[in-house]
């Protein structure tokens, strides 16, 4: 049997000779003949016919299909290769449909379905499979356990548990950990954001990063920026920026509890809150303990009024700690001071504050006062406050009205 093809001349049909030696107990020499068996066909370019078989082996373009365990296309497919492993040596217009391997060294303007899909030039189409490789710049879906773009442009969509992308990435990005090198337009969403430059769109997930500018909003528990575009915002437990951010520390007195301990991060557009209460109770006849306890989650603003005077705009979410054990599957120990009839159910307060604040110490220092209004849910659960007045919108919510006195100390200017 004598056929010859310059596949196996370029150094890619060593495999192959070994595959034939073992299963034909014979030497394969190749020539320019066509062999088709229907177990290994070697076929001429622009062979019209499908071919079918174990192995395929094609030395020219191809307009047709191909169905076997391993197909091979040197030059250019139009058409559909189904198979193990499907190779193709360059240019791919159709679908590449294998059990493991699909690969593709050209443009390909098609579909990849397999195992793991690879393809080190330029992708116009759908890669789906655990491995997704486009080797230089991307144009449509990636859907798999890993999707990497290595050129510096990709436009689509990476859908993965980790989907990363060497360049400026436009589209959307959806996994557990999501990484566009060089910046990204439109949305991330998953566990672990990351973008290399700037954003232009929406990071939510976990943890959020972006080592440029953010133009655009972050939402997660973590989010860093290195600065803030006029339009960039950013909204979570903890927020930091870099150039030109916020930071505070702040303790309150109020009509509600007896002392609040409050975090400000972010920038004084927007800014996240974090925040424990605690309220101090005379019990009979001489023993003083805290009788309550809650942590907040809030956001907020600062509007400049002028020289050294500014308006305070806040709203926050209080959750007792014994809201919180009541929704776990235990009990609160015996030897909390709280009233057992606080620990069975779960309640909560939305506040709003509005204050006047009035800085000194070189802008690092400031005073605030105003009006605190909050709406709770199942009040019979919540301490008792003193209110300048209050009213029972229905038999779960109630509205109060009280004041609050605060000193905060900024860390950056």
């Amino acid at each position: 049997m004598m056929l010859k093809n310059k596949f196996f001349r370029q150094g890619g049909g060593g495999v192959l000779i070994c595959v034939f030696s073992f299963c034909f107990q014979t030497q394969v020499v190749f020539s320019d003949e066509t062999l088709y068996t229907g177990i290994i066909n070697l076929l001429p370019d622009s062979f019209i016919l499908p071919a079918l078989g174990v192995i395929n082996i094609i030395y020219g373009d191809y307009y047709s299909a191909e169905l076997g365990g391993l197909n091979v296309v040197e030059s250019s497919l139009s058409g559909a290769q189904v198979g193990g492993i499907n190779i193709i040596g360059s240019d791919m217009t159709g679908l590449q449909f294998g059990l493991f391997l699909n690969s593709n060294r050209g443009d390909m303007k098609g579909a990849q379905i397999g195992i793991v899909n690879l393809n080190d030039m330029n992708t116009n189409g759908f890669q789906s499979g655990l491995l997704n490789v486009s080797g230089e710049d991307f144009v449509g879906v990636q859907a798999g356990a890993f999707n990497y773009t290595g050129g510096d442009y990709a436009q689509g969509n990476q859908t993965g548990l980790i989907s990363v992308n060497m360049g400026l990435f436009t589209g959307a990005q959806t996994g557990g950990i999501n990484v566009s090198a060089k910046g990204l337009e439109i949305s991330q969403v998953g566990g672990i954001n990351y973008a290399g430059d700037s954003v232009e769109g929406s990071q939510s997930g976990i943890i959020n990063i972006v080592t440029g500018t953010l133009t655009g909003l972050q939402i997660g528990l973590f989010n860093y920026a290195e600065s803030l575009d006029d339009d960039g915002f950013q909204m979570g437990l903890l927020s930091v920026v870099r150039d030109g951010g916020y930071f505070a520390f702040e303790t309150a007195y109020s009509n509600l509890t007896s002392m609040s301990f409050r975090m400000m991060s972010g920038a004084r557009k927007l800014y996240s809150i974090l925040s424990a209460e605690i309220n101090i109770k005379q019990f009979p006849p001489t023993l003083t303990g805290i009788e309550f306890i809650s942590v907040s989650f809030g956001m907020g603003t600062i509007l400049n009024l002028g020289y050294n005077k500014y308006l305070i705009l806040e709203a926050a979410i209080s959750l007792p700690i014994t809201s919180i054990i009541s929704l776990l599957p235990m009990s609160l120990p015996s030897t909390v001071p709280v009233p057992e009839a606080r620990m069975s159910e779960f309640s909560f307060s939305i506040t709003a504050l509005p204050k006047l604040g009035i800085s000194f110490s070189e802008d690092t220092s400031s005073l605030s006062a105003g009006p605190v209004f909050t709406f709770d849910y199942k009040p019979e659960y919540m301490p008792d406050t003193i209110n300048i007045a209050e009213t029972m919108i229905n038999r779960d919510w109630r509205l109060t009205f009280g004041f609050e006195i605060a000193l905060r100390i900024e860390l950056t200017h």
